[in-house]
């Protein structure tokens, strides 16, 4: 199953959600998620995002800096 919401949504001990302007209507989903499982919400911190270095002159926020790029990367560079 593909849950956009996934443990957040359930686990009763998180206490925070750390996310980017971009995506902050995902928090309000999650603690959406927590108030009808009658979980206290998570307090939401926003951070900036990080782009990762590229040759293009001007960022185009392809270049987001994510797990899934840091997943790709250690992958990259397994033997």
């Amino acid at each position: 199953m593909n849950d956009p919401i996934g443990l957040a949504g359930t686990v009763p001990t998180l206490e925070a959600c750390i996310l980017t302007e971009e995506v902050a209507k995902g928090g309000k989903m999650i603690n959406d998620k927590r108030a009808a499982e009658n979980l206290p919400p998570l307090q939401l911190v926003f951070v900036d995002m990080i782009l990762a270095e590229t040759k293009q002159a001007e960022p185009d926020y392809s270049n987001k800096l994510s797990s899934t790029h840091i997943r790709q990367y250690l992958a990259s560079k397994q033997p």
